[in-house]
């Protein structure tokens, strides 16, 4: 744990380029098994100011979702279940912060829906999801549609892949940062799949079935 605190881990929300967080999630969920009153404290602490600052988020937010300007870059919908993550463990820590947890839900409702794009980002779950994924087995399988089960990277306004898709005669349908999304093939930088985005989608839906029983 001395260690892990002279390291100096930052409020930063989990993701390929910060893994040193996911840290506080083992320290949560082993806090009891802490010897030192001190460092079960400082947990608890660390967790608790990560996800209140996240409710002022979600406060501000017209969709009312604890997600900002900031968060919208290539794998932004991993960002908003690595935030859910981050909200049902310090929930989990103290049950009595009913706000976190409606937080986390309202993060799973904007990836499987309620959001400006109207695409459920999961793929084969909602009325409208994507059905051209950039991703090679749903490519070559010779099946329309795409495999079900997968999280697309979501909405991204850098567009780097806009000249690739323009060459296949695709446009994304807009440059406003929420709707920049484009279910195609070619747009890798908003239609790619990865594990990494896969694995909190998981860990949320089980956590949220779980914890409002």
């Amino acid at each position: 744990m001395n260690t892990f605190k002279s390291s100096a881990a930052k409020d930063l929300i989990p993701g390929w380029q910060n893994v040193k967080s996911l840290a506080w999630i083992s320290l949560a969920h082993h806090v009891d098994s802490l010897p030192n009153a001190d460092d079960k404290a400082l947990v608890k602490h660390h967790l608790d100011s990560m996800a209140s600052g996240m409710v002022s988020q979600k406060a501000g937010s017209a969709y009312g979702v604890p997600f900002v300007s900031e968060d919208f870059y290539w794998g932004s919908n991993a960002v908003a279940l690595n935030k859910a993550l981050m909200l049902t463990v310090a929930y989990e820590l103290d049950p009595s912060k009913t706000d976190y947890l409606k937080s986390a839900q309202s993060l799973l409702d904007y990836v499987l829906g309620r959001n400006a794009t109207d695409f459920s980002f999961v793929t084969g779950f909602g009325i409208r999801t994507p059905q051209n994924i950039h991703h090679r087995p749903s490519m070559a399988d010779g099946i329309a549609g795409s495999i079900p089960g997968f999280l697309v990277s979501g909405p991204n306004p850098i567009q780097i892949d806009k000249a690739d898709c323009t060459t296949d005669g695709k446009s994304y349908p807009s440059t406003i940062m929420a709707k920049s999304y484009l279910d195609e093939v070619c747009s890798y930088t908003s239609n790619e799949i990865a594990i990494n985005w896969n694995a909190p989608l998981v860990y949320v839906t089980a956590a949220l079935q779980n914890l409002t029983r």
